[in-house]
């Protein structure tokens, strides 16, 4: 058996237990969905080109999951969690492609390796539960990074028209791609190499496949006056310069306890390393992976010179620079927007910052890290404290969300009573009476957990906005009749406030009345919400959602 058969086999008992673990045991357990996963249920009743907020693609993945499987949330951490897990088997396949100090292909076990501590970043487990546009970019931009190294590396023309059609899906998942094609050309400027003809026959054939993918999102963006565009200038805002170092502290610190679980891995696997050699210091020479020099000296120009020896053996100097510039460009650009440029940054958009911190983390460290990765021992001690960290996550994340909120009285999206609320809601429009349900108005947030429990999924007409719910109108309230709810819970976030569409067409019910469903325990204010029915319109056409 081949040694990258032993790592493809690997890789393939990683994903199946990381979907285990972060799809199939969360659902089991009945957890509601995040606010995000309901927003993609709600989006995905229709194929738009384009969404009030985003680009399409991951409605459309929603679309395409909820046509073989039925709205869910367990079906939402499947999404994210197989995002996840697509985007760190290309990572794995990016590792096997980059070379040595001595310009060898890395060895597949050692690629595993950092897989396996990348998976670690918070991004890549508990918050790969969130199935939003920035965990559903995470495989395009890992091809991204595949094929622009291929790209650089041979210069095949396959690998430049592969590279552009990557970038135009994840440019049609979120506009911040850009971000990583800015790091692109930090990368080339570094390198020197903007003046090769070569290159940019290169970027020639990427440029206009990118502009195929994207062009059907473009032209719905100039004939509806880039919504996505104001929405994106409405998140980043300006803030005042006394608020901007408020915000930068905010959004690094968050980024550092969500790399902690790297950190500890890695600390982990050093003190495994010298347990295991019976020494104080690093790794023995007679211990040293492969094509790596061991650690010699004890003082502290000694231990530099070594570390520094290690890592110009881990990674020739072009895939250094490639690590370094891919890995951290798209989070120094973005502290510099902040910091410079006044931009409010949010801690989640980091979410697809961090595919190469396994990478950087054996960068910074490498003697005990990189030893394990490289045998096939050493890659099940990898193994071994990678798991134990996924199920310490897992266990706490699982507890924070089922019996402890309900033990400590906390109200969260995780233990909302929807499914509870959903039925009350059906047994309110009568069924019997009106007719299968069509068309629930509200919040995002309410009137989804509505909709998604119900069978067939009724079209959620978000605050009554044409603009944010393009597949339902006025006609359609008309033709269809309608429920309309308002959240009118006391405490903890729920939904949103009502919005004026909402407001307006609540006034045109006719029956009316309140539902209030246990939330956490029963100590607790119930969630409640207001309900109203419009009647069809007698006369008007025959419902097109029927």
């Amino acid at each position: 058996m081949s040694e990258r058969y032993r790592a493809g086999l690997g890789l393939l008992l990683f994903v199946a237990g990381h979907l285990l673990l972060w799809a199939v045991l969360p659902a089991a357990l009945g957890l509601n969905s995040p606010w995000d996963n309901i927003e993609e249920l709600v989006w995905s009743h229709s194929l738009e080109l384009g969404y009030y907020k985003h680009p399409p693609l991951p409605s459309w993945l929603m679309h395409g999951l909820v046509a073989l499987a039925g709205p869910s949330p367990g079906l939402t951490f499947f999404a994210g969690s197989g995002c996840v897990a697509v985007a760190l088997a290309l990572m794995w396949q990016l590792g096997c492609e980059l070379r040595d100090g001595a310009d060898r292909p890395l060895r597949p076990t050692l690629a595993l390796g950092a897989v396996l501590l990348c998976s670690l970043a918070a991004y890549h487990n508990l918050r790969g539960l969130y199935f939003n546009h920035n965990v559903a970019q995470l495989p395009s931009l890992a091809a991204a990074f595949l094929f622009f190294h291929r790209a650089l590396r041979l210069g095949r023309k396959r690998d430049w028209l592969l590279l552009g059609a990557a970038c135009g899906v994840a440019l049609l998942t979120k506009y911040s791609a850009l971000l990583f094609f800015a790091s692109f050309a930090l990368l080339l400027l570094w390198e020197r190499r903007l003046g090769e003809a070569r290159l940019w026959r290169g970027i020639a054939l990427a440029a206009p496949v990118t502009l195929a993918v994207l062009a059907p999102h473009l032209a719905w963006g100039f004939a509806h006056d880039f919504p996505t565009l104001h929405y994106v200038e409405h998140s980043v805002g300006e803030m005042h310069q006394s608020n901007r170092f408020v915000n930068l502290w905010g959004f690094t610190s968050t980024q550092v306890v969500r790399l902690l679980p790297v950190a500890l891995g890695l600390g982990l696997l050093h003190w495994l390393e010298r347990r295991r050699n019976g020494e104080p210091g690093a790794a023995t020479a007679g211990d040293a992976a492969p094509g790596l020099p061991a650690a010699r000296g004890s003082d502290g120009a000694s231990a530099a010179t070594s570390l520094a020896a290690r890592r110009a053996a881990l990674l020739c100097a072009a895939d250094r620079r490639f690590v370094l510039a891919l890995g951290l460009g798209p989070l120094l650009i973005t502290l510099g927007l902040a910091l410079f440029g006044g931009m409010f940054i949010d801690s989640p958009w980091a979410s697809m910052y961090f595919l190469f911190a396994g990478w950087l983390a054996l960068l910074l460290w490498p003697p005990a890290a990189v030893d394990a990765g490289a045998r096939d021992a050493g890659l099940a001690r990898f193994a071994g404290v990678v798991l134990a960290i996924q199920l310490l996550l897992a266990v706490g994340y699982l507890l924070g969300n089922t019996v402890l909120p309900d033990r400590f009285g906390h109200r969260g999206r995780s233990n909302y009573p929807g499914a509870a609320i959903s039925a009350a809601a059906a047994a309110a429009w009568d069924e019997d009476r009106r007719g299968p349900l069509r068309i629930v108005v509200g919040d995002t947030w309410l009137a989804g957990n509505i909709a998604i429990h119900r069978q067939p999924v009724p079209a959620v007409f978000i605050d009554g906005d044409t603009v944010k719910s393009p597949w339902v109108g006025p006609d359609d309230v008309a033709a269809c009749g309608a429920l309309v709810v308002i959240d009118d819970s006391q405490r903890g976030a729920s939904g949103d406030p009502a919005g004026a569409g909402t407001l307006a067409l609540y006034e045109r019910t006719g029956a009316r009345g309140v539902i209030e469903r246990t939330w956490a325990n029963d100590k607790l204010p119930p969630a409640r919400l207001r309900w109203g029915v419009i009647e069809r319109t007698p006369g008007a056409p025959r419902c097109r959602f029927d």
